[in-house]
């Protein structure tokens, strides 16, 4: 699929890869990546959102030196960035965008122990949990309503759900609002 779509643009534009098994079924091995991806020079960029811990730190360790990885969210953002990650998608970023700037240029810059940034990990950390664990709200099924409320809640304009989405209830909303608390207190530190 890859070659097929390199082939089609001509090196016109860049490829990023999106490695997501729950949705797709499939997982982008890191044997696929050294066989036949990394030979692709239309491709530079992968947003790996395989979770297993040892997935990860192989593709990582098969790709950094090639292509851009992106973290899948901000909060494991901490730990690739140690091994080459070069971004990531920010979700909880939407509540407070001062402080994921901050944490992602301190995080590039290789300044993971300080205690600024550690604080801030172990706050993100959290608060993604937190937010995985709304009331009556599925992540994967609330994904676009939890991102619009998160705008909001950052003082941005989020509008409402695309269909066939739903705004949250106000129960799932004061528990996002209090995961997303300790980011916010520490963003008005900056």
């Amino acid at each position: 699929f890859y070659r097929d779509v390199a082939d089609a643009i001509e090196g016109d534009i860049s490829i990023m890869a999106y490695n997501f098994p729950p949705v797709t079924e499939t997982n982008i091995s890191p044997d696929v990546w050294r066989e036949e991806l990394l030979e692709i020079a239309e491709l530079k960029a992968l947003k790996e959102s395989n979770m297993a811990v040892s997935h990860r730190d192989e593709i990582l360790a098969t790709v950094t030196d090639e292509i851009n990885f992106i973290s899948p969210y901000d909060a494991p953002f901490w730990q690739d960035s140690m091994r080459g990650a070069k971004g990531f998608i920010g979700i909880l970023t939407w509540a407070a965008p001062e402080l994921f700037v901050k944490y992602y240029e301190e995080c590039a810059a290789g300044n993971h122990d300080d205690p600024w940034v550690r604080a801030a990990n172990e706050r993100i950390v959290k608060a993604f949990g937190a937010m995985n664990s709304l009331p009556d709200s599925p992540p994967m099924a609330y994904e676009q309503s939890v991102l619009n409320e998160l705008a909001e809640i950052g003082g941005g304009y989020g509008g409402p759900p695309r269909k066939p989405y739903q705004r949250l209830d106000g129960d799932a909303r004061q528990a996002l609002t209090e995961a997303v608390a300790p980011l916010q207190e520490l963003e008005a530190e900056l």
